[in-house]
């Protein structure tokens, strides 16, 4: 019998493990962690399959890990360790890179010195027409009413012609024949 200050076997926590993975002979990938639940991954034909979804290796299907120093084979799920890295290998043998060094080089932000004014080239002076809104043109969808049979029609309607009915009037008449002639209103 357990003594009251002791839980059963039954309350105990799933043994986790997390590992940083690297692909075997890519210098550029910085290393995918993964993490090992004993609910979810039961051996460790299982774990090479998680491996291979993680790492999206080129060389297809992860068949061998190793140990990124001495290249060493793991074999069983039992001589992985928790907060280690390892290589993810195809069929091929193990390529000798310095992994350990991948994910730590990153690049620094250039600074920005804001003191620095912009250079003059000419006096020539321009409107800056990136700051004027683009006179783009109205789109207007038109049906013929009471007629079912002619298809919906568009009519782009451009900004300077909206100031002007009749000229917009004569641009629909243009667009969709009537049966009664011109469009009124």
């Amino acid at each position: 019998m357990t003594s009251p200050g002791t839980k059963g076997s039954w309350l105990s926590q799933p043994m986790v493990k997390s590992v940083l993975v690297y692909r075997n002979g890519d210098p550029f990938f910085p290393g995918r962690r993964i993490v090992i639940n004993e609910k979810k991954v039961s051996n460790f034909e299982v774990f090479l399959k998680e491996v291979t979804g993680g790492v999206k290796a080129p060389f297809g299907a992860v068949r061998n890990i190793y140990t990124p120093r001495g290249g060493h084979r793991v074999r069983q799920l039992e001589e992985l360790q928790s907060g280690e890295q390892y290589v993810a290998g195809g069929r091929e043998a193990f390529k000798k890179l310095n992994y350990l060094d991948i994910g730590e080089t990153k690049k620094k932000p250039a600074e920005v010195n804001n003191e620095v004014k912009p250079v003059t080239h000419s006096r020539i002076t321009v409107s800056a027409r990136f700051r004027k809104p683009l006179q783009e043109p109205y789109t207007i969808f038109l049906i013929a009413n009471g007629d079912l049979i002619s298809p919906v029609t568009r009519l782009l309607i451009p900004r300077k012609t909206l100031n002007h009915w009749d000229h917009v009037l004569e641009m629909v008449t243009g667009k969709v024949t009537l049966r009664s002639g011109a469009v009124h209103r």
